[in-house]
């Protein structure tokens, strides 16, 4: 190592509340979010449109999800695809996923069958959890690739007023579709069941997070808890969130921004994240104003 590299020169530009060192628990991205709701359980952990959801309320959606991915022989170690928007279904799959001791593949809802076959076949996923919009481009992969489960919900699930109040959801249309099991009556049916629960560690994968595939074939990255707990401090440390804040959910869920910067950094913190389907300047105003948002993590052509 060179004298620079142990002087540490680039310490000199931190902000003066910020340590040198940071040590952070050992822990899992589960164990943050099972913390708060713990501590808050009346706390609201997600804002939909005008909807709210406690850290009570979606820890036992999730665990009623968790029974679910169980029953269908889900285990620890087992990929499951996500590709949905930034809506309830995502975080409460995602804990699901987690508490049987399984690792989520975030996807994009824009893409097309080809560019899913290789993700489904390189991350060895065995389930998917996708939008009732873009099964089509699901359908023809089931039998073709290692997928044993595959499931289906809607933006509109966690509605109680008209998706008419909302102009980004008046394309939207609930679809029933066969050859998929529905996220709603998984949560019905498994609502209160019990589950082999997946130990978890820091080491262990939580996410697997494709590259873009810039100088090739789009990689996934294995981001553990570790990872995530300590990236979520960061953001803690960072922003010093305090009860009263509230994180406007702009960045993808399935992206490394939205999954840490907003799901993870919430969790950690035991605070709220707004979301709302797809990016809608007007209705992001109205949510800013609604639920007054104190931060958000979002691409330059949002804020122009």
């Amino acid at each position: 190592m060179t004298d620079v590299y142990e002087e540490k020169i680039w310490t000199r530009r931190y902000p003066k509340n910020y340590p040198l060192n940071i040590e952070v628990p050992s822990l899992s991205a589960l164990d943050l979010f099972e913390n708060s709701v713990k501590k808050g359980p009346k706390n609201a952990a997600l804002h939909y449109f005008d909807e709210t959801l406690s850290y009570e309320g979606l820890n036992d959606l999730s665990d009623a999800f968790a029974a679910g991915l169980s029953d269908r022989g889900i285990r620890k170690g087992d990929r499951v695809i996500l590709q949905m928007q930034n809506i309830p279904q995502y975080l409460i799959a995602l804990y699901g996923i987690w508490k049987i001791g399984g690792i989520a593949v975030g996807l994009n809802p824009m893409y097309k069958e080809r560019e899913l076959e290789f993700y489904f076949r390189d991350s060895g996923a065995k389930g998917i959890v996708t939008m009732e919009s873009c099964f089509s481009e699901v359908r023809g992969l089931i039998g073709k690739t290692g997928l044993t489960v595959a499931i289906t919900t809607s933006e509109l699930d966690f509605l109680s007023r008209p998706r008419s109040l909302f102009p980004v959801l008046k394309n939207s249309q609930k679809e029933k579709i066969s050859q998929a099991l529905d996220f709603q009556e998984i949560l019905t049916k498994f609502r209160g069941k019990s589950f082999p629960k997946g130990d978890l560690t820091p080491s262990d994968v939580a996410y697997l997070t494709y590259t873009s595939g810039t100088t090739g074939p789009p990689k996934g990255a294995m981001n553990t808890h570790g990872n995530i707990v300590f990236c979520a401090h960061i953001y803690q440390m960072a922003c010093n969130f305090g009860s009263k804040d509230k994180i406007l959910g702009v960045a993808p869920f399935f992206h490394v921004t939205g999954s840490i910067g907003h799901l993870a950094t919430a969790s950690l913190a035991g605070i709220p994240v707004i979301a709302f389907f797809r990016f809608d300047p007007a209705e992001v105003l109205r949510l800013i104003e609604k639920w007054r948002a104190t931060m958000m993590i979002a691409p330059l052509t949002v804020y122009v």
